[in-house]
């Protein structure tokens, strides 16, 4: 198993869920959800990744990893290069 999916396996998804809930933040995303986006933040903290470019390059790596968390699709590259 991936660190990363050990990482999220002590996230308690429903506290996720409540809080994505509480605040409304996937009200008006267009391709990150929330989820998405802790994921990408923890994986460059994890991975002492330096820069948004750097987190970008490195997403393909992720592959499955993140399905525990209910991430069945990474979004592409391209949308986060459009992002800078």
């Amino acid at each position: 198993m991936p660190i990363i999916s050990q990482l999220f396996s002590y996230i308690p998804l429903h506290l996720v869920d409540k809080a994505v809930e509480e605040h409304k933040s996937d009200k008006s995303y267009k391709k990150l959800k929330t989820k998405e986006h802790l994921a990408f933040m923890l994986f460059g903290v994890v991975g002492k990744l330096e820069s948004l470019n750097g987190l970008i390059r490195s997403l393909p790596f992720l592959g499955n990893a993140l399905i525990y968390f209910g991430i069945m699709e990474l979004a592409s590259p391209k949308y986060f290069g459009r992002c800078k």
